[in-house]
């Protein structure tokens, strides 16, 4: 058989299994994700593009061994556990059967282009927001490595170290507004770097752009990330 085939015959075991939990346990929570799971395999053995016949015949295995352990008594937690199991790898399947992958991919490259700014600029405001800058480089890394590999560590890691940077792209944007409306402030700045007014002048521009970048890119990225949230394990 085909992908599409053995997804249609997943929906078809989750069908059994909705019977077993119903007459067993009749958990209306249990039912609901039992249901969604089989709606899930359903719309995929129609949208499926990609022929991935061994990750198929796993998600088969997992639905077989799930009506084996309701139909032999297992308890409710390990069921629950089972059932969320299988929910949570029918929501991911949409990334593995079609191109739903160029979500995460355009996610991957806006969060990676907006850290970049976030630790050029981040030095401009003080040494506070440097040393926070240090400290969020380790979590966006391992994020970085988490959302290419699936992992769900890496998505909530890279979710955590949006917010700082998006504080420090607005900052960065306001300033810019500032310096605009009080031009007088380049001259402070210039006297405070050590620079001549054009220098200045030239650089509150750049941290005003990096900083607009910055929080499009990142926006963008929070967006699709958050979007495409069940593609994680």
């Amino acid at each position: 058989m085909g992908a599409k085939e053995l997804l249609i015959e997943a929906a078809n075991v989750l069908k059994r299994v909705e019977n077993c939990i119903e007459g067993q346990i009749g958990d209306y929570r249990l039912l609901n994700k039992i249901l969604e799971a089989q709606k899930n395999f359903e719309r995929l053995s129609k949208e499926a593009t990609i022929n991935n016949e061994r990750l198929a015949k796993f998600l088969l295995g997992k639905a077989r061994d799930l009506l084996k352990k309701c139909n032999s008594g297992a308890d409710y937690k390990t069921l629950k556990e089972d059932v969320d199991t299988i929910l949570r790898y029918s929501r991911a399947a949409f990334y593995d059967f079609t191109n739903k992958w160029d979500e995460i991919r355009r996610a991957y490259r806006a969060y990676i282009a907006g850290m970049i700014p976030y630790f050029i600029i981040s030095g401009f405001f003080g040494m506070a927001y440097a040393i926070t800058a240090l400290i969020i480089f380790f979590p966006a890394i391992f994020g970085i490595t988490g959302i290419k590999r699936r992992s769900y560590m890496g998505f909530m890691l890279s979710l955590f170290a949006i917010p700082m940077p998006l504080v420090v792209g607005a900052l960065a944007v306001r300033y810019g507004i500032y310096v605009i409306e009080h031009p007088e402030e380049i001259e402070g700045a210039a006297a405070s770097l050590g620079v001549s007014l054009m220098t200045a002048k030239f650089l509150i521009t750049l941290l005003s752009v990096l900083g607009g970048v910055e929080l499009v890119l990142l926006l963008v990225a929070l967006y699709y990330l958050y979007k495409n949230r069940h593609a994680f394990l």
